[in-house]
């Protein structure tokens, strides 16, 4: 299942750094087990993705030169750490919104 989290409608250039994001999974509790670049080859923009320690879901952030710019989380239907739902609580803490006429 996928997630969509980015900046509010009314503020479409409210970019994240990822220092910032990663300073706050780390301040909830949520343990970062890798983070990855995907190469850029014939995408506009790098996409990062973060893996969570005891957790299936993994975080896959667009970043422009300007900062993060959307996220979409993919979690598991079976995943039962409770993660996903603390990544968002996170990313919505910090301004973002969740999209949920796109859950699913």
């Amino acid at each position: 299942m996928e997630i969509y989290i980015g900046p509010p409608e009314a503020k479409p250039d409210a970019t994240l750094s990822r220092d910032l994001v990663l300073a706050a999974f780390a301040q909830a509790g949520l343990a970062v087990a890798k983070v990855e670049k995907k190469p850029d080859v014939g995408r506009p923009r790098a996409l990062w993705i973060v893996f969570f320690e005891g957790s299936e879901a993994c975080l896959q952030f667009q970043e422009t030169d300007a900062g993060l710019v959307f996220a979409t989380l993919d979690q598991s239907m079976l995943d039962t750490s409770g993660y996903p739902d603390r990544i968002c609580a996170t990313l919505e803490a910090l301004g973002w919104e969740v999209d949920q006429e796109n859950v699913g």
